[in-house]
């Protein structure tokens, strides 16, 4: 059926005529507009004025919009966005798409959140396949088109809402995201994590890599998730643009790191120091229980847009990080972010960290050697650098067992590493929230003795309480 343009024209005829609107339109407002009878299949108004609500998408001046048509008549696929308002279903038609002079504009209706409208546009950004090796808008500089990559640090603005463009490096070139060595949970999957969010968020090709074989838990983790193992990274070079997380300590990194450039650090350990950079970075160093809640933060409303392998690993670090919450390292923000993604996701907690600390004490494959280098951090105490190792299991008895081959491994890696005095061994026990530290030799039992405040007899000694590493151990390490 031919349309007819008659009315709509008299219409448009009386919207032109009338003076300049002197109103401010804003991004994620939604308003009444006069869209008109159009071509094709673009979509009309209804109604004497031709009008259907639409969302501003995008104000370029008080003048002129980018906006969204919106429809009672909700339909599926990748070119819709289901919403809701007010117990009544709504569909905005992303294919629709068209820029308009704000006289159209005639009344405001209400405010979408800032997370839906970022949803919204991520959904835009896969419709237009804008994600790889977009030129910055001047056309030759990486710099950041939209500001800094934390506005709420330095803007009264809640959030940047639009691409971020956080490094200076040529188009091609792939960001390598890494952890520390002897990788867990957190290091492995916030690598994974971040690697995601700048191949998606970003103009910015990133691969995430490993330093180190995974520990059961983490090989648990990935597969739970669907996540492919990441590659082993055995060296880096003056050539290579990376980005380190969940460590900022140079011992615990490959020996070239600093030659590398490094463009950002995200952790929540304390400052050690020793890092090389080739110029100012970003740099968040955050005092919660795992790295994963820093770079949920960073995200903002980004984090909605997680698909639910990468919501599932984020939820996995912080499970495994603060054993289920029974780590004094727990913050009330690291437990919210945990539920709100267990929720998301229609997991029960309790359960799903039950799985994983199940894999995480299958320990059978591994050497005794591999038990010391499991989960294994050098530090400095005194004039000393020990090796603190820990094994965190639900099963300490099987571990223990292995008393005589640990020790002997232990006794191996000081011969053949002239950068440690010592290791101090210990085993977590998850549910009882106890560890048992070796102490196997007079230097051992004078740490222990000092650090702890116990009298130590055997070549073992039980320490109620003690489940972390990060805030129970090191910082109480001092030499006898």
């Amino acid at each position: 059926m031919v349309k007819n343009f008659t009315e709509w024209s008299k219409c448009k005829t009386q919207i032109e005529r009338q003076a300049e609107v002197k109103f401010f339109v804003e991004e994620g407002e939604i308003w009444w507009c006069s869209l008109g009878k159009n071509i094709g299949s673009e979509q009309d108004g209804t109604g004497f004025r031709y009008s259907r609500p639409v969302l501003v998408l995008k104000k370029f001046n008080r003048k002129i919009c980018v906006v969204l048509p919106i429809s009672s008549q909700v339909k599926e696929g990748k070119f819709y966005h289901r919403t809701t308002y007010a117990g009544e279903d709504y569909c905005i038609l992303l294919s629709q798409i068209r820029l308009i002079s704000t006289k159209r504009l005639f009344r405001r209706l209400r405010n979408m959140s800032l997370q839906e409208l970022l949803l919204i546009k991520q959904k835009l950004i896969d419709i237009l396949d804008l994600h790889e090796n977009r030129k910055p808008l001047s056309g030759f500089s990486r710099s950041t088109e939209c500001g800094h990559l934390y506005p709420q640090l330095y803007s009264n603005k809640e959030l940047c809402q639009n691409q971020y463009i956080l490094y200076d490096v040529p188009i091609m070139t792939t960001i390598k995201v890494f952890g520390h060595i002897s990788p867990d949970t957190d290091a492995t999957s916030c690598a994974i994590i971040w690697a995601w969010y700048l191949n998606t968020h970003t103009t910015h090709k990133a691969e995430a890599y490993v330093l180190g074989e995974l520990n059961k838990e983490t090989k648990f983790v990935l597969n739970r998730w669907g996540q492919t193992e990441p590659s082993l990274l055995e060296a880096v070079s003056s050539d290579d643009k990376v980005v380190i997380v969940d460590t900022n300590n140079p011992q615990e990194l490959l020996a070239g790191v600093n030659e590398a450039d490094i463009l950002q650090i995200i952790d929540h350990h304390k400052l050690v120091g020793g890092l090389m950079t080739k110029g100012p970075i970003e740099m968040t160093i955050r005092p919660v229980a795992s790295t994963a809640t820093v770079m949920h933060d960073l995200m903002g409303a980004h984090a909605e847009t997680m698909p639910e392998d990468i919501a599932g690993v984020m939820l996995s670090c912080i499970l495994s990080d603060t054993l289920e919450f029974r780590s004094p390292t727990t913050t009330p923000h690291d437990k919210a972010i945990a539920e709100k993604l267990a929720t998301r996701l229609g997991l029960n907690i309790t359960e799903y960290a039950n799985e994983m600390f199940k894999a995480k004490s299958d320990v059978s494959d591994f050497t005794d050697s591999g038990l010391v280098h499991l989960d294994s951090k050098k530090f400095e105490v005194g004039d000393k650098n020990i090796r603190v190792s820990v094994v965190e299991t639900t099963d300490p008895a099987s571990v223990l067992a292995r008393k005589d081959g640990i020790v002997a491994a232990i006794e191996e890696e000081k011969a053949k590493d002239a950068g440690i005095d010592d290791v101090l061994f210990f085993i977590v026990d998850i549910l009882r929230e106890e560890a048992t530290v070796f102490t196997h030799n007079d230097f051992l039992k004078s740490v222990v003795r000092a650090s702890f405040g116990v009298a130590v007899e055997g070549d073992t000694e039980v320490l109620p309480g003690i489940v972390s590493r990060k805030k129970q151990i090191v910082p109480a390490l001092k030499l006898g």
